[in-house]
């Protein structure tokens, strides 16, 4: 019963407004030798003990968040390797019409980009 009307009280009270424990009861309002209480949801950390103690549901948000970074920084290795297949395709056709040995702006430039992008040299 208690817990419902914690639950109850956390989704219509909001972030902003505190609840208080006065005399075993909660309300929204404070009272002499009442105290503060924390209704918020911790993201796994037990509020009093500071130790971790997921949820399975914050287990599965943990997990979610962090393949979706890695399908991010996935997808961010794949435009620069292919970034990188471009700027090595140009340079071989630059080195075919051109003599290899002269060093055009343009093959400068592509020389500047693959190192700036960390571009591996075949």
């Amino acid at each position: 019963m208690l817990a419902t009307f914690l639950l109850a009280l956390a989704g219509t009270v909001g972030a902003q407004q505190p609840v208080y424990l006065c005399n075993g009861v909660y309300t929204d309002r404070p009272c002499a030798n009442g105290k503060e209480v924390d209704i918020l949801p911790t993201e796994g950390m037990h509020s009093m003990s500071g130790q971790k103690q997921q949820s399975q549901e914050a287990v599965m948000r943990d997990i979610s968040r962090q393949i979706q970074q890695a399908q991010q920084r996935g997808m961010e290795q794949g435009v620069t390797l292919h970034r990188c297949h471009q700027l090595r395709q140009e340079r071989m056709q630059l080195d075919r019409t051109e003599k290899a040995g002269s060093l055009t702006d343009r093959r400068l430039a592509i020389r500047q980009e693959q190192f700036k992008l960390g571009c591996k040299q075949n």
